[in-house]
């Protein structure tokens, strides 16, 4: 029977888990034609698309902004680790950072493809996003009652992370809604040592 992420945390091998997170945008949208040099607004509220802004509001909760208009997050945690059946799995509790009861996200990949990596967030929160490198992947995010396609474009996947528990995932993805892109992220996802339960 295939767990499902609600059971995750508590089995496994527990690591710690540094994510620090680079984010730049919101951008402006496009028109057809127009050159794609990206332009970021200075609030929300320029933010073009209603559904886009509440999501970017979600985001606001679990970031720090800095001063050159980046927002950037280091979030230090403790994970469950597991390697089963040629798939490696990330499991933690997302809670306290985003502010909001019951929210687990889980990182999984297969060790055949290290390029592709999959997030997956369940709770108040629900979504899952594939970034593969090279790739564009149409993907569902939910805020409260709220549901929207997003589209992952993976830049860059690095993926160094052993069945033992060790290494780091490094990955450079933009996000699309409505067409146009809308953020830049970076995210580099350490795996530390293990912890005694």
């Amino acid at each position: 029977m295939k767990k499902t992420i609600e059971a995750l945390p508590g089995e496994g091998k527990k690591i710690r888990l540094t994510i620090e997170s680079e984010i730049i945008g919101p951008f402006s949208p496009k028109a057809p034609g127009e050159p794609s040099e990206e332009v970021e607004y200075d609030t929300d509220d320029e933010f073009p698309y209603d559904i886009e802004d509440a999501a970017m509001k979600y985001l606001e909760r679990r970031e720090e902004k800095a001063g050159d208009g980046t927002q950037r997050l280091v979030q230090d945690t403790v994970a469950d680790f597991a390697a089963e059946d040629g798939r490696i799995t990330i499991s933690y509790d997302d809670s306290e950072m985003l502010g909001m009861p019951k929210t687990l996200t889980q990182i999984t990949f297969s060790e055949d493809d290290r390029g592709t990596v999959e997030i997956v967030r369940t709770g108040s929160v629900s979504s899952m996003f594939v970034i593969g490198r090279g790739k564009r992947n149409l993907c569902e995010y939910k805020v409260g009652t709220m549901s929207l396609s997003v589209t992952f474009r993976g830049i860059r996947v690095d993926n160094t992370v052993n069945a033992d528990g060790t290494g780091e995932i490094y990955l450079d993805y933009t996000v699309e809604m409505g067409g146009a892109v809308t953020q830049h992220t970076r995210m580099r996802i350490v795996l530390g040592e293990s912890v005694e339960r």
